[in-house]
């Protein structure tokens, strides 16, 4: 068992939180929370950097392991960027009737691809992960108010969520 990093409370076995003045992430911190994922059934991990969610910047250090299914949603709020720190991923945008605008791959293992992007306004959006592991940095303006979920894609537990992962990586196949 790895150790749970000093510096973070627990919130859930998947979601810890930063609750010192200054945090600091070291490779041990995140081989713990690539092992949480590696174990849990939500099969992702997260450090949530800005502490309390009444915070005007929220950062969070996120992992996902392949086949984790993000719905497709939207933050209102903010533009929002993601910086990958390892593995692969896919990040692709919907128009509001689900049909697919754009895919990019964000890769800290390929010098050709992209490792940060950022979305000057909101989309909806979802990620697909193209390696085992993607670590990777989120960042938005907060408070947190509302996420609100594409009703174009199922829940991540609702029948039809396999098949629409199976169908989305077919559609954006060419990154």
């Amino acid at each position: 068992m790895i150790d749970e990093p000093s510096g973070f409370s627990k919130l859930s076995d998947a979601v810890f939180v930063a609750d010192e003045a200054i945090t600091t992430v070291s490779l041990n911190d995140i081989d713990f929370l690539k092992h949480q994922a590696s174990v849990l059934p939500v099969r992702k991990s997260r450090v949530l950097l800005h502490g309390k969610p009444e915070q005007l910047l929220h950062e969070m250090l996120i992992v996902h392991t392949r086949g984790t299914y993000i719905q497709p949603h939207i933050n209102q709020r903010s533009a929002k960027s993601f910086l990958v720190i390892s593995g692969t991923m896919k990040l692709v945008l919907y128009d509001e009737d689900g049909s697919i605008q754009a895919h990019y791959r964000l890769s800290a293992d390929d010098a050709e691809a992209s490792v940060l992007i950022r979305l000057n306004r909101p989309y909806f959006h979802t990620l697909i992960m193209l390696s085992d592991t993607v670590v990777f940095l989120e960042t938005t303006l907060g408070p947190h108010k509302e996420t609100i979920y594409a009703d174009f894609a199922p829940k991540p537990n609702e029948k039809g969520a396999t098949e629409y992962m199976t169908w989305l990586e077919k559609q954006t196949d060419t990154v």
